[in-house]
């Protein structure tokens, strides 16, 4: 039997390759902390490890009242997240609302 043990430094386009968290993700995965000016899009982003695997979720995404999708700028596009139902997207916010929460301790790449 043969056990490899590596650490790798975190890198600026390793954290660039990660995917995008999804809503079991950010309800069930262990917040790592948030990382300043590293990702392409966004400012601020969480890094969240969940079954093995790495994600992100940017902290700038903002919700209207009335409306079924959350947003977020992107220079100056404007990134939208659209939801099926309500009852998904009050998950999704209720998730977000965790890491927004968990997300206190700055990673330094």
């Amino acid at each position: 039997m043969e056990v490899t043990i590596a650490k790798v430094k975190l890198t600026k386009s390793m954290c660039n390759q990660l995917l995008r968290a999804d809503t079991d993700t950010m309800a069930y995965g262990k917040v790592l902390g948030f990382v300043v000016g590293v990702m392409k899009d966004a400012c601020r982003a969480v890094l969240i490890e969940h079954a093995g695997g790495y994600r992100f979720i940017e902290l700038d995404w903002k919700h209207l009242e009335g409306a079924d999708h959350v947003t977020r700028k992107s220079g100056k596009w404007s990134i939208t997240l659209d939801f099926k139902t309500p009852e998904d997207m009050g998950r999704w916010l209720g998730a977000y609302a965790r890491v927004k929460g968990l997300a206190v301790q700055q990673i330094f790449v």
